[in-house]
């Protein structure tokens, strides 16, 4: 993700990233529940969100990284997916967020 500056400068304003991440674990809770995944563990979604400077105008940036320790890695990638086709902000924002799964 780039970082949220102006011009080469410093930050412009960071925010937001506190709303993203619960509704998309909510999303992926509800995605684990359609593909009879009894149990997913334990997930951790964290979030930064910035604006970008873009000519006259700026951009949002969003990143989640999202890790799902107790999945194998096709069973997690799967649920990161299905949150974004559920997730409201993922649908308002398509193309703008950068989701990263890790490995635990």
């Amino acid at each position: 993700m780039k970082s949220a500056t102006g011009a080469g400068g410093p930050p412009l304003q960071t925010h937001g990233h506190d709303q993203v991440h619960p509704l998309y674990e909510t999303a992926m809770g509800a995605a684990a529940r359609a593909g009879n995944y009894p149990e997913f563990g334990t997930m951790q979604v964290t979030a930064a969100a910035g604006l970008i400077a873009n000519a006259d105008a700026h951009d949002l940036q969003v990143a989640l990284d999202i890790t799902l320790p107790e999945l194998s890695r096709e069973q997690a990638q799967h649920l990161v997916e299905r949150g974004q086709a559920i997730c409201v902000f993922s649908r308002a924002l398509e193309g703008q967020i950068d989701y990263r799964l890790h490995d635990a």
